[in-house]
């Protein structure tokens, strides 16, 4: 079967932002478990600004999402499922019929994405924001299998030998939790 990614060209992404931005708590940390709640997937900008406040909402986008950067700046593209992978594809990509496309298309406007799961115990403040953000359309709500997922980077050639973020792929990789039954599994 023809898979939505290259397992040869997966890599784990440097998660700096926590060296970079000190005085913030950044997690240094790519993966994010569900029970099955949907995860949103936007610019964190949206919910709040994580890179300059210390506390309040932005605390807690960073410490219960996973953020996301150097993957090549101001990116769109949309969300593939096929069974063990999302794919955050952004032009280069294997696009097999059985794939499912999960949001048409997701962008951001300051170089980073947040995939965070929507839990029943987020702040009021912050569940508001992210029914705003998907009114808006500025990011998409993931119905994704209960489970640990990373977040890789699935890493092309570059057109421009000085491109490298710009020719990668975000990628999130599924691994089911022990309690959950495979037929229940989208696609």
């Amino acid at each position: 079967m023809k898979t939505i990614i290259d397992p040869d060209k997966l890599i784990l992404p440097r998660s700096n932002l926590k060296a970079r931005f000190s005085d913030l708590d950044f997690r240094d940390c790519l993966t994010f478990h569900t029970n099955g709640e949907p995860v949103l997937v936007t610019d964190p900008i949206y919910l709040a600004d994580v890179y300059n406040v210390p506390n309040g909402l932005a605390s807690v986008v960073r410490q219960r999402g996973v953020i996301v950067t150097d993957f090549g700046g101001d990116r769109n593209g949309p969300i593939l499922w096929q069974f063990l992978f999302a794919l955050l594809a952004f032009g280069t990509r294997h696009d097999p019929p059985e794939a499912a496309v999960l949001a048409e298309e997701v962008g951001c406007e300051l170089g980073s994405f947040v995939f965070l799961p929507v839990t029943a115990d987020l702040p009021p403040a912050l569940t508001a924001k992210i029914a705003d953000v998907l009114e808006k359309k500025n990011g998409a709500s993931l119905v994704l299998p209960a489970g640990e997922w990373t977040v890789l980077f699935e890493q092309h050639q570059p057109r421009f030998n000085d491109d490298v973020e710009g020719s990668r792929n975000i990628v999130l990789r599924w691994e089911p939790s022990e309690n959950v039954q495979l037929r229940l599994f989208p696609l």
